[in-house]
């Protein structure tokens, strides 16, 4: 998977990266024969994606990079990393627990400053 170093492949066809970053990529694609775009992203099935603003299978290929199908006509696709439930929940649960903490221990220094008055 990591021996072809473009970001994006679709074979016979231009391709143009309109966003990058490590957890999402869009790019339009020409027009062409349908083919399979490879995203040089290891594959996990957490991986979603869209083309032409409908959702599109995420697939495997053979040497472990993610593929999208697309079809003839020119194609704007979104590859995306969907973190599961659980985690984004977490997230917010600790900001939470961090909150509490810091807001308690500022009324708990406050408390202390107006027993030692």
């Amino acid at each position: 998977a990591f021996k072809i170093k473009d970001r994006v492949v679709v074979p016979g066809r231009g391709v143009k990266i309109l966003v990058q970053k490590p957890d999402e990529t869009v790019f339009s694609v020409n027009a062409g024969r349908p083919v399979d775009a490879r995203i040089s992203t290891l594959y996990y099935p957490r991986w979603k994606a869209e083309v032409n603003g409908l959702p599109e299978e995420v697939r495997i290929g053979n040497d472990g990079a993610t593929l999208v199908a697309i079809p003839a006509k020119s194609s704007t696709a979104r590859i995306w990393f969907q973190e599961p439930w659980f985690i984004v929940r977490a997230g917010h649960l600790s900001i939470g627990i961090w909150l509490f903490f810091i807001l308690g221990g500022f009324a708990l220094a406050a408390a202390n400053s107006r027993k030692q008055e």
